[in-house]
């Protein structure tokens, strides 16, 4: 690739890309010792260190922590070995034939295998959300140079500014699937820390031309709405208030810029609803912009 990628783009890849190939890809036999494993963990994060001039065992570690600890959760090969292992013991499967996975050698940086291809693609994110996190997490921070954008869109070729990487005709999927992503963290979090119910996409009490409108989240404990919203920040206030507007006051919008910013009367709704902003952020940044 010619064009100078962002490093939170190349984060982004390992987002998309390292939890199946991790997973599911036959790169050692399945009864394998853990070392073989945890060389794989150690590829990615000799690769993120290299990218990042950051510490390897520290991106393994935040890939690998719980998305409640402020992680993101990626089931490693080396880091949950025991646990493969234990379901490959339950499964029984040595009791059948096959024919044994050749031991590879060329997974590499510089042959188009395991992490080459974990860096094949990529999406451009917003350059702030990137900062960040990184520096929340103990990453330390970036350098100017290392975060210019692309003159170009990776995936169609249109010139590339901060409109474009929010409405891209190719990341449509991704922009659904970041708000449901989203959407399933608040969930989790307000079942577990409010004990309320939650129902998804629950017409509420409002009644006029917009009444037919849905919520994603309504908590009939509280009698209290929850909707989800990314947008540029330009817009943020604007789109807030189109919440009120269309489910009532008594609606809790949940409003992030695609720069990695968080509405201020959002983050007091969500310690209304019992979720710690910082591992919200730190959990939110990675999918407000596949």
């Amino acid at each position: 690739m010619d064009a100078p990628i962002t490093h939170h783009a190349k984060l982004t890849l390992t987002r998309i890309n390292v939890v199946p190939m991790a997973n599911y890809a036959p790169l050692v036999e399945m009864d394998s010792p853990a070392e073989q494993y945890e060389s794989f963990d150690r590829q990615v994060g000799e690769a993120l260190g290299g990218i990042l001039g950051s510490d390897p065992k520290k991106w393994i570690e935040f890939l690998a922590a719980p998305k409640r600890n402020g992680g993101l959760g990626v089931h490693l090969p080396g880091v949950y070995h025991k646990q493969l292992r234990d379901a490959f013991d339950t499964l029984d499967v040595r009791t059948g034939h096959r024919e044994p996975v050749a031991e590879r050698d060329d997974l590499t940086m510089d042959t188009g295998s395991y992490i080459n291809h974990v860096f094949g693609s990529f999406l451009m994110l917003p350059d702030d959300a990137f900062r960040r996190l990184s520096e929340r997490c103990g990453l330390g921070p970036t350098v100017s140079a290392d975060r210019v954008l692309s003159s170009k869109c990776v995936l169609c070729g249109a010139r590339m500014d901060a409109n474009h990487i929010v409405n891209c005709s190719q990341t449509h999927l991704y922009r659904v699937m970041r708000h449901d992503a989203i959407s399933c963290w608040v969930t989790d979090h307000i079942v577990s820390k409010k004990r309320c119910t939650v129902i998804h996409e629950q017409k509420v009490w409002v009644e006029h031309d917009k009444a037919n409108q849905k919520p994603d989240l309504f908590l009939p404990d509280t009698n209290q709405a929850v909707d989800i919203g990314v947008v540029q920040p330009a817009a943020m206030n604007s789109y807030y208030r189109s919440k009120i507007e269309a489910y009532g006051e008594r609606t809790l919008p949940i409003i992030l810029g695609t720069d990695g910013t968080l509405h201020e009367k959002t983050k007091d709704h969500l310690r209304d609803l019992g979720i710690d902003i910082l591992k919200f952020m730190a959990y939110a940044i990675f999918v407000i912009e596949y």
